[in-house]
């Protein structure tokens, strides 16, 4: 049976990815993912980490330009990174600035 023939009979092969985020970076995630050809399928909390949710995505492994999107998706993570970094680095800067007050 050819690749035509599963899609006429509904069949749709397709990838899955799990990712554990931080609770409050949970839409954008799901926002972002979905530019990407990614389906939320489902959301649950791994043992051990309050404060973060494990995504489940789901998307057709035939899309198109799929090497682009591959790509993207690397881009979009490492901004979301940077954006976690730079909203920590606030808090550190402030609590270093704090404790030098103290001591002095």
């Amino acid at each position: 049976m050819n690749e035509a023939g599963n899609r006429e009979n509904g069949y749709v092969g397709y990838e899955y990815k799990d990712v554990t985020v931080k609770h409050s970076m949970e839409s954008v995630y799901v926002d972002g993912y979905a530019n990407f050809g990614w389906s939320i399928e489902g959301i649950s909390t791994p043992v051990g980490k309050v404060d973060s949710v494990t995504l489940n995505f789901k998307r057709d492994r035939k899309i198109r330009n799929k090497a682009e999107l591959t790509r993207l998706q690397r881009q979009f993570n490492t901004c979301v990174s940077e954006i976690l970094s730079l909203e920590n680095s606030k808090y550190i800067k402030a609590s270093i600035v704090a404790y030098i007050i103290g001591l002095v």
